[in-house]
């Protein structure tokens, strides 16, 4: 599945990160902690995109806080918006990155990762392409070498393993 979002500049006099919309991939999918699918978004830019020109904005580490909401909801996952109703309250207070880059860069995201549009305050129209990757087989995180978890196993694996926010924990 792919989607090409254009943004197109705005002349509001106030700058801000995003106009809300904040999300999390796969809309039209129950989401698990040990899915093979949908596991990376990738972020095809077509065309530059400088500061505040409407680059996505991502809540750092939040992948990690969809990491742990899913793995509470085990096994039976959770639909697109209640993942995203239990892991925005909980990624408030994360740091915000703008994506910037050349016509050409991709960014890779982790499924799990909140993010929203940028507002473009720039000159030009922004473009990018938003698809995802699939794994051919479900992640195992029980190889017995922990070496041989895969880089998305791995990633998982040390959100799990973290403490931070979870659900019910105010």
């Amino acid at each position: 599945m792919r989607h090409h979002p254009v943004r197109f500049p705005k002349r509001d006099p106030e700058w801000r990160w995003t106009d809300g919309g904040w999300h999390i991939d796969g809309k039209d999918m129950q989401h698990h902690v040990d899915t093979h699918k949908l596991v990376l978004v990738m972020l095809p830019l077509w065309s530059d995109i400088a500061p505040k020109a409407g680059g996505t904005v991502i809540k750092m580490g939040s992948y990690k806080i969809g990491c742990r909401v899913l793995a509470d909801a085990a096994p039976d996952g959770l639909n697109h918006d209640e993942l995203n109703r239990r892991v925005l309250p909980l990624t408030e207070d994360a740091k915000l990155m703008e994506m910037t880059g050349a016509a050409g860069d991709v960014a890779i995201l982790h499924s799990c990762t909140m993010h929203g549009g940028g507002i473009n305050f720039g000159d030009h129209p922004r473009m990018i392409t938003n698809s995802f990757l699939n794994l051919k087989e479900k992640p195992r995180f029980d190889r017995p070498n922990p070496d041989d978890l895969s880089i998305y196993e791995r990633s998982v694996a040390m959100a799990l393993d973290e403490s931070g926010p979870r659900p019910g924990s105010g």
